[in-house]
C-alpha cells in the first residue's frame, strides 16, 4: 500500500480531546462533527480551537438529518464554517437512522442534491459505508453526485486487512479517505472515550495538502478587541468619540453634588421656618 497518513473523526461522545497528544501519536487530520440538522455539536468550538492549537489540519462533517428538508441544514453547515473555517474539504455525512426510517434510493439521491443545490461554499465530500454505496448509489446516479470525493466507511475482518483489502465503491472510481475502524484506541490518541474513529487519507501529507490548495496550516485569523459602545443611531455627531467611562463618572459626581444641594436647601428652608 503506498504511503497514506492517518486521521481521527471525532463528536461531543469523545469528550474532551487532547489533540496534541493525538499528533503525537501519529493522526496528521480530524474531522469534527460540527452540525446535525439545525444546531451545533456541543463539542464543536472546543474541538476546533484545540485542533488548531495543536497544528492539525481541520475538517467537519455535517450529519444529515434526512427526515427534515435538506436546504435549512446545508445553510446552517454553510454559516457555522463561515465563523469556524477548516482546511480540508467540508463533509456531507449520510447514513441510515432507524428512528428516521430508511427512505428510498431516489429519495437519497434527491435528499444530497437539494443539499447541493443549496451549498455556496467549497467543495464538499461526501462520508457514507460500503453497503450504502452498494445498495443504494449504485445505480445510475447523477454526476453532481459523483463529483463529490468520497469518503466511505468499511471495517475490513482478519482476513481482508491481512490481504491488504480495500473498500469496493463502484460507481466512485476511488475512495479519497477511508474510516477504516470505529476501534482505534481512543485513549492513547487523547481522547476520553477508550475508541474512536481512525481514517486513511489516499495519499501522502503533502498529497492532502496539494489536494486542498494548502502549502500550510493558515494561522488563526486575528478578531479586534472592540470595546464595547452604546448603541447609536447613525448621525453626524462625534458621539463614537466621547469617552463614556469619564461621562459616566461625571454624571454619577454631578448626580450626587446636586442630591447634597437639594438636601441643604431642604435644611435651610427648614430653618427658616
Amino acid at each position: 500500500m503506498a504511503e497514506k497518513i492517518i486521521g481521527l473523526d471525532v463528536s461531543h461522545w469523545q469528550g474532551k480531546v487532547n489533540f496534541a497528544k493525538a499528533k503525537e501519536n501519529g493522526a496528521q487530520f480530524v474531522v469534527f462533527k460540527a452540525s446535525q440538522n439545525t444546531w451545533t455539536d456541543t463539542r464543536f468550538v472546543e474541538n476546533y480551537e484545540r485542533a488548531g492549537e495543536a497544528g492539525l489540519l481541520r475538517g467537519a462533517y455535517h450529519f444529515s438529518d434526512y427526515s427534515k428538508p435538506a436546504k435549512p441544514q446545508a445553510e446552517y453547515f454553510y454559516s457555522l464554517l463561515q465563523k469556524y473555517p477548516i482546511e480540508l474539504y467540508p463533509a456531507l455525512d449520510y447514513e441510515f437512522y432507524d428512528p428516521w426510517g430508511t427512505p428510498s434510493n431516489y429519495g437519497n439521491a434527491s435528499w444530497i442534491l437539494n443539499f447541493l443545490d443549496a451549498w455556496k461554499g467549497k467543495q464538499l465530500t461526501l462520508y457514507c459505508n460500503a453497503s450504502f454505496v452498494k445498495n443504494h448509489l449504485n445505480r445510475p446516479v447523477s454526476q453532481q453526485i459523483l463529483d463529490m470525493p468520497l469518503w466511505v466507511a468499511w471495517y475490513p475482518n482478519a482476513w481482508a486487512r491481512l490481504n491488504n483489502r480495500q473498500p469496493i465503491v463502484d460507481p466512485w472510481k476511488k475512495w479519497a479517505f477511508w474510516q477504516h475502524t470505529d476501534r482505534a484506541d481512543g485513549l492513547a490518541y487523547g481522547m476520553e472515550s477508550k475508541q474512536v474513529d481512525e481514517n486513511i487519507f489516499d495519499g501522502s501529507l503533502e498529497d492532502l495538502k496539494s489536494w486542498i490548495n494548502l502549502d500550510e496550516t493558515p494561522e488563526e485569523p486575528e478578531i479586534p478587541d472592540v470595546p464595547d459602545q452604546p448603541d447609536c443611531p447613525p448621525c453626524d455627531c462625534q458621539c463614537k468619540d466621547i469617552d463614556w467611562e469619564t461621562l459616566k463618572a461625571k454624571t454619577t459626581e454631578l448626580q450626587t453634588e446636586l442630591a447634597n444641594f437639594s438636601n441643604l436647601l431642604g435644611t435651610l428652608l427648614g430653618e427658616q421656618k
